[in-house]
């Protein structure tokens, strides 16, 4: 999430029992979520490459 620059929520402060997930708002224009979801598959193809 770092390495993407993205800001998430923990999802157990939404609901008990999401603890251990992460929440995206994703109440945005579909421009910046386009370019979020970018961000997030750059970062986990990155991740993926290194293992």
């Amino acid at each position: 999430i770092q390495e993407a620059k993205l800001g998430l929520n923990n999802g157990g402060d939404f609901e008990r029992g999401l603890e251990g997930y992460m929440r995206l708002n994703v109440a945005c224009p579909r421009s910046v979520l386009r370019q979020a979801m970018k961000q997030l598959e750059k970062a986990v193809n990155s991740r993926n490459e290194r293992k």
